[in-house]
């Protein structure tokens, strides 16, 4: 896209950043009105972790200093067995992947990554340290930091967009790959332009690239916002992700500041996602998973991205929202175990 083509694309990002910020305005102003006894700013202060944060079965912790950072993660298997690298998205940490790094430590070398500006990992300040170019730099330092040239590589979310993107520069170093929830980067801008449906439920994009709004309005209520995203349109209730869980992720998100960090990837590359910019490279076997009552995303993005991606395989985890290798792990973890192991259809 060239410079003007993008200055258009970028002024049309911020009027409905500006729309959607003066909605939400009169919201608040509304929920204030009708709910004048109730401290929806108020925070619980959370200064202990809790419990099952702290479960040792999940994997051992660890830090690795990089150029720019230094990262946090957790491992758990047999560090001679081939590496599955799992990348979590927003907002979470690499306690979304507590289901996976403990199942597939039977077979791999699992390891589960905060990326920077997330839990414990190092949290640059500027909003621009969290470019995309960065966080790949990011995880191609640390793949080689952990001595391995190859990989199967998981990402969810923001890290499947990584996923996607990684493929561009790095796909020598990924030997499988599987994206959850999370459109190929090259059909973002024609769905969100050519499906009203998608562009309405895609709010929250525009909405992000307001400073302070976003972080105030996903901590209203003590982070009411946490169980609408990780329950809402699923059977499964709290089954898989409990209140105890969801404590996990609000004691984390909870400490100074720990919102604007990960709002700052939507931040730092608005504009640069919603472009075509680089031809498509070799690509290794990969497969896209979906749950289906994704309240983000429409399932249009699995054709758009076999499209794109030569030999993609594609599954639906019926019933299961955005956050499905949670609120649905087993049928997660057969099915990227049936890819793995080539008994996919």
């Amino acid at each position: 896209m060239n410079p003007v083509k993008l200055f258009f694309f970028k002024c049309f990002i911020y009027v409905f950043t500006l729309i959607y910020s003066i909605g939400f305005c009169f919201w608040l102003l509304f929920y204030f009105v009708t709910h004048p006894a109730q401290k929806f700013w108020k925070i619980k202060n959370r200064e202990k972790p809790p419990q099952c944060l702290l479960d040792q079965s999940w994997g051992q912790h660890g830090f690795m200093q990089l150029k720019d950072v230094r990262l946090h993660y957790v491992e758990n298997g047999d560090r001679s067995k081939p590496l599955m690298l799992f990348i979590h998205g927003f907002p979470e940490f690499w306690y979304s992947w507590r289901y996976q790094i403990r199942e597939f430590s039977k077979d791999y070398w699992t390891v589960a990554l905060d990326l920077r500006g997330y839990g414990e990992s190092d949290k640059p300040q500027s909003t621009s340290a969290y470019k995309m170019k960065l966080i790949l730099q990011d995880i191609h330092e640390f793949v080689l930091g952990l001595g391995r040239e190859k990989m199967i590589l998981i990402g969810h979310d923001w890290g499947g967009i990584l996923v996607w993107n990684f493929m561009d520069y790095y796909s020598h170093m990924v030997d499988r790959f599987v994206v959850i929830n999370s459109p190929h980067h090259r059909t973002w801008t024609s769905l969100l332009v050519k499906s009203p449906k998608q562009f309405i439920i895609s709010w929250y994009c525009f909405f992000f690239q307001m400073p302070f709004l976003p972080e105030f309005g996903l901590s209203l209520n003590d982070f009411q916002k946490f169980h609408i995203m990780m329950n809402s349109s699923s059977e499964n209730g709290n089954k898989y992700v409990t209140n105890d869980d969801l404590e996990v992720f609000k004691y984390m998100f909870s400490k100074p500041n720990a919102l604007t960090y990960p709002l700052n990837y939507y931040r730092a590359n608005c504009g640069e996602l919603y472009v075509k910019e680089k031809p498509l490279q070799l690509y290794p076997r990969g497969m896209l998973l979906f749950g289906e009552n994704d309240g983000y995303l429409k399932l249009n993005f699995l054709d758009l991205a076999k499209k794109e991606v030569p030999n993609l395989k594609t599954f639906i985890v019926h019933g299961a929202n955005h956050f499905v290798q949670q609120d649905n792990p087993v049928k997660v973890n057969k099915a990227i175990d049936d890819f793995i192991n080539d008994r996919m259809a």
